[in-house]
């Protein structure tokens, strides 16, 4: 038990030192076929498997993580529009670890 709090304190002393952001988007009519309410925001997924990442076994439905990636960059993109620029970016996951 010691462990998993002195793991969770240790996440929570990286998240404070990293720059987190919330990366949730609120779909509007043009983005998506569906009807998204005022309060829809979609978030970005990762799929894993326990035999990837074998610290993920026993986490449940709605359980938080933090991971440590080291991914390559295996696409840039950069579109502009009359409404500004974005960039975009597909990654390769090369090792990840749970904190």
């Amino acid at each position: 038990m010691a462990d998993k709090y002195i793991k969770n304190q240790m996440a929570k002393e990286i998240t404070k030192m990293v720059k987190m952001k919330d990366v949730g988007k609120k779909m509007d009519e043009t983005e998506s076929p569906l009807k998204a309410s005022d309060n829809d925001v979609y978030y970005p997924n990762l799929y894993l498997s326990t035999k990837q990442v074998p610290a993920l076994s026993g986490l449940e439905v709605g359980n938080e993580c933090v991971f440590v990636v080291t991914a390559n960059v295996i696409r840039h993109e950069l579109n502009e529009t009359d409404n500004g620029s974005k960039e975009c970016f597909d990654f390769e996951v090369r090792k990840i670890g749970k904190i």
